[in-house]
C-alpha cells in the first residue's frame, strides 16, 4: 500500500474545518513524496519529478484529509465515470424473494441433456442434468456405451456420477479413468459371462469390484511415489495436495442381453428407481445402500475391522475419523501408512 504525504503548501490549504466539496487538483509531481508501508522509504522508491500525476482531496468537517494518487500513464482500463447516486428514498426495504418458478426452472435445465438411443434394445432415451453447488464445480459425471465384453457385436450403456470433496482432481480422474479400467476388469471376465445367467451376474459384479479396488490403488500409488521422490519439500507438497482430494462414485452399467442394470456406489450417492404402479401411482425403489456409519451394516463392518477402537466412529455425528464416509476413492490422509505419514 502506497500513501501520498502533502507538501507543506498543500497542508496549509487543508487547514480548514469545513469542506464539502471533491475536487480534483492537478499539481507538479515535485511537491509529493510516495512512502511504502511495508518499510522507509528508499531514493528508488520516490517520484522524481519527471511526471505530472492527479490527486484527488476529500476533507471531512474538523480538518484532515486522505490523497488518493492515480497515475495519468500507461492507462490499462478506463472507466465509464463515476457512479452518480440519484434515487429517492423508499419504502420498498424487504429483501428480494429469489428467483421466479419459471427462473428456477431455467437454472435446474441449464445443463441438461437428452440422448436418443437406437441401437441398444430396451433403451429409448436416457436424459441428465448437472446443477453445480460449488465453485470450482467439484463434480463430474460421465455417460455413454461401450463394446460388449462378449464380443457379439452389441453395446452395453454407462453412466457414472462422481461426488468429489476437498477439491476436484479425484472426481476429475474417475471421470477419464473409470471407465476405461472397467472395460479392462470385464475383457478379463469375458469367460464367465455366458450368455445370460445368474453366473454371468456374479462375473460382472466381481469385475466391477476388481475396477474399482485396482483404480484407487494407482490413484494411491501416486500418492505414495510422490512422498517417496526426492524433490524439494514445496514441490513435494505442491504435488500432495490433490490426493487429499477424495470423491464417491456412482456407476451404473446396462447389459441388453440379460436386461440387467448392475448398480455400483462407493460412498453415498444414490441410485433410485422410480416405477409406475398398476394403478397409476410412482414408487421410488432405492438401487445403492449408502456407505458410512449410519449405514448399520456398514457400521457394524467398521466395527469388526477396528476392535476396541472407539473413536473411530462419533457416536454424536457417525463421522469416521472427521469424515462422513466409508468408503471413497483416494481421500490419501485416511489411507497412507503409518510410515508414509512420518515422512511427511
Amino acid at each position: 500500500m502506497w500513501l501520498l504525504r502533502p507538501c507543506k503548501t498543500a497542508q496549509r490549504r487543508l487547514n480548514i474545518h469545513k469542506v464539502t466539496l471533491i475536487r480534483l487538483l492537478q499539481i507538479p509531481a515535485k511537491t509529493y513524496r510516495l512512502y511504502s508501508t511495508n518499510g522507509s522509504s528508499s531514493n528508488s522508491s520516490r517520484e522524481n519529478g519527471k511526471a505530472a500525476g492527479y490527486t484527488a482531496l476529500a476533507a471531512a468537517a474538523g480538518g484532515g484529509g486522505i490523497w488518493w494518487l492515480t497515475s495519468s500513464l500507461k492507462q490499462k482500463h478506463q472507466t465509464k465515470g463515476m457512479p452518480c447516486f440519484t434515487d429517492a428514498p423508499t419504502d420498498q426495504l424487504a429483501p428480494a424473494l429469489g428467483p421466479s418458478k419459471e427462473g428456477v426452472s431455467h437454472i435446474l435445465s441449464n445443463g441438461a441433456y437428452s440422448i436418443p438411443v437406437t441401437h441398444i434394445p430396451g433403451i429409448n432415451r436416457y436424459d441428465g442434468s448437472q446443477l453445480a453447488s460449488s465453485s470450482p464445480c467439484e463434480d463430474r459425471f460421465v455417460h455413454g456405451e461401450l463394446p460388449s465384453p462378449r464380443n457379439d457385436g452389441g453395446h452395453w450403456a454407462a453412466w457414472a456420477i462422481f461426488d468429489g470433496h476437498v477439491g476436484w482432481q479425484t472426481a476429475d480422474l474417475l471421470e477419464k479413468q473409470l471407465l476405461p479400467f472397467m472395460r479392462h476388469s470385464l475383457a478379463q471376465a469375458k469367460p464367465d459371462l455366458g450368455e445370460g445367467s445368474a453366473a454371468t451376474d456374479g462375473a460382472v459384479q466381481d469385475a466391477i469390484i476388481r475396477a474399482f479396488v485396482r483404480l484407487d490403488d494407482a490413484l494411491m500409488k501416486k500418492v505414495s511415489e510422490a512422498i517417496e521422490s526426492k524433490t524439494p519439500l514445496p514441490d513435494k507438497l505442491a504435488g500432495l495436495m490433490p490426493g487429499y482430494a477424495g470423491s464417491c462414485a456412482l456407476l451404473s452399467m446396462y447389459d441388453p442381453l440379460t436386461s440387467t442394470l448392475h448398480v455400483a456406489c462407493t460412498g453415498n450417492s444414490r441410485a433410485v428407481l422410480g416405477r409406475k404402479r398398476p394403478d397409476g401411482s410412482w414408487e421410488a425403489v432405492p438401487l445403492s445402500l449408502d456407505q458410512t456409519a449410519h449405514n448399520p451394516e456398514e457400521f457394524a463392518r467398521l466395527q469388526r475391522e477396528h476392535p476396541g477402537e472407539k473413536d473411530v466412529v462419533s457416536m454424536k455425528d457417525g463421522r469416521i475419523l472427521g469424515i462422513g464416509l466409508s468408503r471413497t476413492f483416494r481421500d490419501s490422509r485416511w489411507k497412507l501408512s503409518d510410515e508414509l505419514h512420518q515422512d511427511l
